[in-house]
């Protein structure tokens, strides 16, 4: 099934799946833990998407939401492993620095 993923700008959330024919909704959190939320309509999904805040968005519309039953999936173990398994993919080199810094890094490196 088709999934489409995004990179999200926030100061908690990493990314965001999502698959329309399941209507589920995965979302990866700064600090590598994830949660799949189901009977996410695609409408949610592309309100989410176009949001000026995806973090407040998914806090007003989605986390806690009776509609929206979560799950608690593994962990991908924080933002700095996946900044490694970016930077090892793309050849570049991450530092340890910030966190703020981290998400610019971890954002920049998912658009390269």
């Amino acid at each position: 099934m088709p999934t489409t993923s995004i990179s999200v700008k926030s100061s908690n959330i990493a990314q965001a799946e999502y698959t329309i024919e399941k209507k589920e909704l995965i979302i990866t959190f700064l600090s590598g833990s994830r949660y799949r939320y189901d009977n996410v309509d695609a409408t949610t999904w592309t309100l989410f998407q176009i949001a000026k805040s995806q973090g407040v968005f998914y806090n007003e519309n989605i986390k806690n939401n009776k509609k929206f039953p979560s799950t608690k999936l593994d962990s991908v173990g924080g933002l700095s492993s996946v900044l490694k398994q970016q930077s090892e993919k793309n050849g570049k080199t991450v530092e340890s620095k910030p966190i703020h810094l981290l998400s610019r890094d971890f954002h920049q490196l998912k658009k390269s």
